[in-house]
């Protein structure tokens, strides 16, 4: 397994060589010039000349990438961003934790509902249990993020006042970071005020970038549920008068597993990867309204190193899927 592991960190290199250069070339190809958005409308030429000299905006397009590949892969230096002059990795240090708390979170409820559910339909083909996980899979998939979201606001914001509606915390507290991430923090500087205030703020955000991964988990477990129920082991199971609890959860569901776990790793890379409709709506500080924000400013460097980033995360969550796949099942070979 160690041998397949390096062999996987070894090929992620030249993917991510290959993806610097469609990142690279993408960004330029965004209208505006930056200099231009840094010094407005009112700036003079030289000025500008100057800035572009400053940020290397004038070098030759391959000077341009050949410079970015050092910096990034060789130095490790992602650069500063154009638009706040901070370093990119003091960003990340503050916009990345944010995000994967919010993924986390939304994964966990996914978990916590999605496989359930598909057992019990599994269990229960052609019931009302059936057609209730199906029917929420088809509205998971189908609602669009950016509605539900203004309409769980409308809900339980403004019209009952339950929870909050933006942010990560109330701005009473004077947060100070370990990790990063508000609800293991605040555990850890046993702050049950600022641990309740953060939980309150992510249930609506989390709830809504739930809905799709719950949706598929669902699906996915129903349909390797009910292959693994018409196997003749389970119904040896059952004829040896095992409980039917003991039969579904110790048998098929240990079968079923590889898929679930699959699919799971599978959507916490596409939370990861695609949060910024949620970021947005309910203004939480994470790498998607970041990775926006940088849009709307041509802020290249940030641009180039959030996309990147994204991108890396998901390639170590697909290794570790990979990991936990052929410690479920040793029969799994990956070359």
């Amino acid at each position: 397994m160690f041998s397949v592991i390096v062999r996987r960190i070894f090929s992620m290199i030249p993917t991510l060589l290959g993806l610097s250069l469609v990142v690279f070339l993408i960004v330029k190809a965004i209208p505006g010039d930056p200099a231009q958005l840094l010094l407005g409308d009112k700036a003079n030429a030289q000025s500008l000349k100057a800035l572009r000299t400053e940020l290397g905006l004038d070098s030759p397009i391959f000077v341009q990438y050949g410079k970015f590949v050092y910096r990034t892969f060789i130095e490790g230096d992602l650069g500063r961003s154009i638009a706040s002059s901070e370093p990119i990795w003091d960003i990340i240090k503050v916009k990345f934790p944010a995000t994967v708390e919010l993924a986390i979170f939304a994964t966990f409820l996914a978990i916590l509902i999605g496989i359930p559910l598909g057992i019990l339909a599994a269990d229960r083909k052609g019931s009302w249990l059936d057609s209730l996980a199906i029917s929420t899979s088809i509205f998971g998939v189908s609602i669009p993020v950016f509605w539900l979201g203004l309409i769980l606001i409308w809900i339980f914001g403004l019209n009952l006042g339950v929870l909050p509606m933006s942010g990560r915390m109330d701005i009473i507290f004077d947060y100070e970071p370990i990790t990063g991430m508000v609800l293991i923090d605040s555990l850890l500087q046993s702050d049950l005020e600022l641990w309740w205030s953060s939980f309150t703020h992510i249930i609506l955000p989390g709830v809504t970038l739930s809905t799709i991964p719950l949706a598929f988990i669902a699906r996915i477990t129903r349909a390797s549920m009910l292959e693994v129920l018409k196997e003749d082991y389970v119904r040896t199971a059952r004829a040896k008068g095992l409980s039917k609890i003991k039969v579904v959860m110790k048998h098929a569901l240990k079968s079923a597993l590889p898929n679930i776990v699959t699919i799971v790793g599978l959507q916490l890379g596409a939370l990861l990867a695609g949060a910024m409709i949620t970021e947005t709506v309910y203004s939480w500080p994470g790498i998607g309204t970041w990775i926006l924000s940088s849009v709307h400013a041509r802020d290249i460097p940030a641009l180039e190193a959030g996309i990147l980033l994204v991108a890396l995360t998901y390639m170590i969550i697909n290794l570790f899927v990979d990991i936990v796949l052929m410690i479920v099942d040793p029969r799994v070979r990956i070359t």
